[in-house]
């Protein structure tokens, strides 16, 4: 047997290959579960604005109905309709949040779609690569083996012919 530094590169070519498949797969389920999560997001953002509408609308509502009565309407009245404006607007300042979270997020997974083409044929070419060097090198290893079977059933011959 041989012993130098590339004897044993069926090993590296196995480790290329392993490398090219985890390559593919993170390039593959990252960007994809960060899509889902930024899907997941802007519904919940969708839904928040459409309640945070209804209650501006009722809350317009209540206060148009205050002015029109205006002689009428008690200090709690007012207290209400404060409260609600209050209400109202910490709930956009939340929902614009969400939106900047939303933009961020989408411009993220732009990103993972460009580490996405740089990775994936990366992947392919380090698996692709690694198969067929591993595939040689197996099929040089097989030969040599059999060469030296060979030659270990000549040595049996000579020995038993010479006794």
């Amino acid at each position: 047997m041989e012993n130098s530094f590339f004897s044993g590169s069926e090993n590296l070519y196995k480790y290329l290959v392993t490398v090219g498949i985890l390559l593919i797969v993170m390039t593959v389920y990252y960007p994809l579960k960060e899509k889902q999560e930024l899907e997941v997001l802007s519904i919940k953002i969708k839904n928040e604005l459409s309640i945070l509408n209804y209650k501006i609308e009722s809350n317009k509502k209540e206060a148009d109905k205050i002015n029109s009565n205006l002689q009428t309407a008690t200090d709690t009245d007012l207290l209400i309709v404060k409260k609600n404006h209050l209400e109202n607007e910490i709930n956009q300042i939340s929902c614009e949040n969400k939106y900047n979270e939303l933009i961020s997020r989408n411009s993220y997974t732009k990103i993972y779609s460009i580490i996405f083409w740089i990775f994936f044929p990366v992947g392919i070419f380090l698996i692709l690569f690694g198969f067929i060097k591993w595939n040689r090198t197996k099929k040089l290893d097989d030969e040599i083996l059999t060469l030296e079977k060979k030659k270990l059933e000549i040595e049996i011959q000579k020995l038993i012919n010479n006794p």
